[in-house]
């Protein structure tokens, strides 16, 4: 006959370390699961960050190019006018030319402030930037119709100062959106970037 008591005492000690190590497995395993969740969790939100910022950043250096592609050529016609200082009429026609460049950009310019300008407003960064946003509207909606041609230079100078501004927003609307962006997988790039 089997005595239960004595084969519990033999074996319980062996039975209750299997139920605790059992019960000890499930809970790592638990454990194990929720951190790689949450790891996983992580890494797909951080990459999901990444692609919004590229995409982001790909509408933002396409806006770029277009207007170093207008900086540039403003500044090929400003290189064009030092060529020929000895023939006025020359120098009449690449004054025109430059006023008229100024004119047709004037518009792609505008767009493009309108776009950063919801961005700074997006981003709360409107009381720090708007000197800027206002000097670049009043350059930008300066008349080139009916100037003069002695104004040209000066205008042309305050021109490309609008173009630099934008490129200034521009840069601080990226560095914002990188910031809100990845600030809490990059705790040490808050600070440089403040």
């Amino acid at each position: 006959m089997i005595n239960w008591p004595t084969v519990f005492l033999a074996l319980g000690p062996a039975i209750i370390t299997g139920i605790f190590t059992a019960l000890g497995s499930w809970l790592l395993y638990r454990y194990q699961l929720r951190t790689k969740t949450q790891e996983l969790r992580g890494q797909t939100e951080l990459r999901a960050r990444e692609l919004f910022f590229e995409a982001y950043q790909r509408g933002i250096d396409n806006s770029t190019r277009q207007t170093e592609a207008i900086a540039k050529v403003l500044g090929q016609m400003t290189a064009l006018l030092h060529e020929d200082r000895d023939d006025e009429e020359k120098q009449q026609q690449a004054l025109c030319a430059l006023v008229l460049m100024m004119t047709v950009s004037v518009q792609p310019l505008l767009d493009w402030l309108s776009e950063l300008e919801s961005e700074v407003q997006q981003l709360g960064l409107t009381e720090r930037k708007q000197r800027d946003l206002s000097r670049i509207r009043k350059i930008l909606s300066t008349n080139l119709d009916g100037i003069n041609i002695n104004e040209v230079g000066p205008l042309y100078v305050e021109f490309m100062t609008a173009i630099s501004l934008i490129y200034s927003l521009n840069n601080a609307i990226l560095a914002k959106k990188c910031e809100d962006l990845f600030s809490e997988y990059l705790p040490q790039q808050k600070a440089l970037i403040d």
